[in-house]
């Protein structure tokens, strides 16, 4: 069905196709062809130069130098609502002389001819500040009207020029390691701002930065709070990727982070702070990578008073690249793009190229263009495999770092070595628990588009335009179930993964195909196949929640480290630290009870879920089916809230009554919306659990990695 993909003028479905993702994703490596766009300040107007190089090409070719410019920057405001005629009208103004169109032609016929991605630089040049302000993100290609920044080919980066001599020193990729702040301070709503989603955004970054080392700033249970001082003393130790979320401000003195104070309140930090102590850090200490995902951190939208936000100015102090928002972007955005990003950065450490990638992939609605990526490194590379790794650093737990003595003693170093070898074994099993939780959720969250294609897969039959309204729904189910490959292919879970794997793989194959040939049959194949991986992958990652849990062996870890606490009582009563350690083990004994008690709550509703779905299913074509199954139902659901005087059991309790009455007295109809009315309150309960559940393995890990920073603290001592 020709133009069928096509979502907005000019631009694929996806914005690429599957044998471009397949080159990008596999050859990593890959040479790019280089484009430097230069502007800067002349008489009126601007003028602009072109240089090209191509790929292992030694010399750069001069497109194009010094042709004039004319900006329209009043008239650019005016589009600030509509994405795509500011793009336009940007490109127009930019392109407006032939020699700009005849130079990106050769550009263009180039690409197409040697088959290569581009990297595009934006230089501003100084006395031109006024411009940075422009939203260059929105960039169209002259030629077909698609926007640059959303193909996974073309790799688009700001530049700096700077007269300042801070050096960018590149590490190994066995010395990475992360450092996630979050900063969701008690009295934001005082400020009319929102709470930040502290154990969502935690979940995200974890999940896409896998198994690196990692250390959280964001307040109890999951370490220091987000404080300037606590992110100054982590940053000392040298973390070459620093994530910090939180809200942002431009100012009229520069702009301003929401940090926290140690009581938790707000605490409105200075960009020019935070960029004063990372240019005091030693190069090799400096991250790498700062992602700022808060508001207005690479200036206020359309303002000229861009280059002083906080991004430019921590690209200068000697940071490789920095990821700054231009305007109010919605925390919906960062959800979406963050995840993304630090994935594909793994792979090679090229950070245009998993921002490219990243930016690609966010729905249409989202503003795809307010990441701004501002990069020192000419290559994009953040760092390199040949390096051998730095001894490692790692910032201790406040107090920790004066228990070097004690650890002399060789009773203490009797029950650490217990503490120890008990440690890494629950450790494991910590991370296990949530992998599995994780691919719970994700597989959930696959069944709502897999429902609503299963549903309307019998309309293409008939109406060859039903494919077009059930793209979206097709490319949410491609989506869910990549995340998924990506969550069941994890070492820890992929030997029993191995039948899901190969099932999600060939039901994508399929559905590739039935889109491509609007084939209603693959299409059955297809869902036919994802209907088999649900039925049988998210039953067993339940089970496999309450098994990981249930094996738990976090009651000997607080007793050994209860050990380990008491021995230091011996030789050091008054060492301060050892009241913090007996706060960590309050703490961690609490989390275990909380998350056992939470999953098996969570298992029992998950069997509920199940089968109220199956008997809804059912009524449709035998109504009799509800009152075969009421009894048994009652049985599974009496144990949940049976004697729980809570609202929503309650009402769940009041419902069930009227259910049994509209049963006992014949009344089919009545019992039936009845049960419509009890399944979608169960449901929602089961959603309040699957969230407290979520949160508390978030904190269960967050415990374990300052656990495991004791632990290594108390190694080196």
């Amino acid at each position: 069905m020709p133009g069928r993909y096509q979502h907005g003028a000019g631009t694929p479905r996806d914005r690429v196709s599957f044998a471009v993702v397949r080159f990008l994703i596999c050859y990593p490596h890959m040479t790019y062809a280089e484009l430097e766009l230069t502007l800067r300040a002349q008489d009126d107007g601007y003028a602009a130069d072109l240089r090209f190089r191509a790929p292992d090409s030694a010399a750069d070719s001069d497109l194009a130098l010094g042709v004039p410019v004319a900006l329209d920057l009043p008239g650019l405001r005016v589009l600030s609502t509509d994405w795509s005629a500011y793009g336009r009208t940007l490109t127009t103004h930019l392109f407006a002389d032939p020699r700009m169109r005849e130079a990106w032609a050769t550009v263009r016929g180039f690409l197409q001819g040697a088959n290569a991605p581009l990297r595009l630089r934006l230089r501003i040049a100084p006395g031109a500040d006024e411009i940075h302000a422009l939203r260059w993100e929105l960039l169209q290609d002259p030629a077909t009207g698609t926007a640059l920044c959303r193909s996974q080919r073309v790799l688009f980066a700001r530049s700096l020029d700077t007269t300042a001599v801070a050096s960018v020193t590149t590490t190994a990729r066995a010395n990475l390691r992360g450092l996630i702040t979050i900063a969701n301070p008690r009295n934001l709503a005082d400020y009319t701002l929102a709470p930040v989603d502290v154990a969502g955004e935690l979940a995200r970054a974890r999940a896409a930065l896998g198994d690196l080392p990692t250390t959280l700033l964001a307040g109890s249970p999951h370490g220091p709070g987000a404080t300037l001082e606590a992110l100054s003393t982590a940053l000392r130790a040298g973390y070459p990727l620093l994530t910090l979320v939180c809200h942002g401000s431009m100012m009229k003195d520069g702009p301003i982070l929401w940090l926290e104070r140690d009581d938790g309140m707000c605490d409105t930090v200075p960009g020019e702070t935070l960029v004063q102590r990372i240019a005091d850090l030693d190069p090799d200490r400096r991250p790498l990578l700062i992602i700022l995902a808060a508001c207005q951190t690479a200036g206020r939208d359309q303002n000229a008073d861009m280059l002083a936000a906080l991004g430019p100015q921590l690209a200068r102090a000697g940071v490789g690249a920095v990821i700054g928002m231009q305007g109010n972007v919605p925390m919906a955005t960062i959800e979406l793009l963050l995840p993304r990003l630090l994935a594909h950065l793994r792979e090679d450490g090229q950070i245009d190229r998993a921002l490219a990638l990243a930016r690609a992939a966010l729905p249409d609605d989202q503003p795809w263009w307010m990441p701004v990526l501002f990069m020192r490194v000419r290559d994009g590379r953040l760092w390199n495999d040949n390096l051998p790794p730095p001894s490692p650093t790692t910032p201790p737990p406040d107090g920790f770092a004066r228990l070097a003595h004690p650890f002399h003693d060789p009773h203490v170093r009797d029950e650490l070595a217990e503490f120890r070898a008990i440690f890494s074994a629950a450790r494991d099993q910590i991370g296990v628990l949530n992998r599995y939780k994780e691919l719970h959720d994700t597989l959930q969250e696959l069944e709502r588009p897999f429902t609503v294609v299963a549903r309307d897969r019998r309309r293409v039959a008939d109406d060859p335009t039903a494919w077009d309204d059930l793209d979206p729904q097709i490319a949410d189910l491609q989506g869910f179930a990549r995340v998924a490959l990506a969550m069941m292919t994890d070492p820890l879970l992929a030997d029993e993964s191995a039948w899901g794997i190969q099932q999600l793989h060939l039901a994508g194959a399929d559905l590739d195909l039935a889109q491509t040939q609007s084939d209603v049959r693959r299409l059955d194949v297809a869902m036919g196949r994802y209907k088999r991986v649900l039925a049988r992958e998210l039953p067993r990652a339940d089970n496999r929640l309450a098994a990981c849990a249930g094996d738990l062996r976090l009651a000997q870890v607080t007793q050994a480290l209860g050990h380990v606490q008491a021995g230091l009582r011996e030789v050091a009563p008054d060492l301060g630290a050892i009241h913090e350690l007996a706060t960590w083990i309050a703490t961690f004994d609490s989390l275990h009870a909380h998350v056992v008690g939470l999953v098996s709550e969570h298992h029992r509703w998950q069997v509920v879920d199940n089968e109220l779905r199956r008997v809804a299913e059912s009524m449709t074509g035998d109504p009799i089916d509800l009152e075969l199954a009421w009894g048994d139902l009652l049985l599974q659901t009496t144990p949940l809230f049976g004697g729980v005087t809570d609202e929503w059991a309650a009402a769940l309790n009041t419902l069930g009554a009227q259910i049994g009455q509209a049963l006992a007295e014949g009344t089919i109809p009545q019992a039936r919306r009845h049960f419509i009315s009890y399944q979608s309150r169960a449901r929602r309960r089961f959603v309040e659990v699957d969230k407290a559940l979520l949160t508390t393995c978030n904190e269960l890990r967050g415990a374990g990695d300052a656990l495991g920073l004791i632990l290594r603290t108390l190694d080196e001592g």
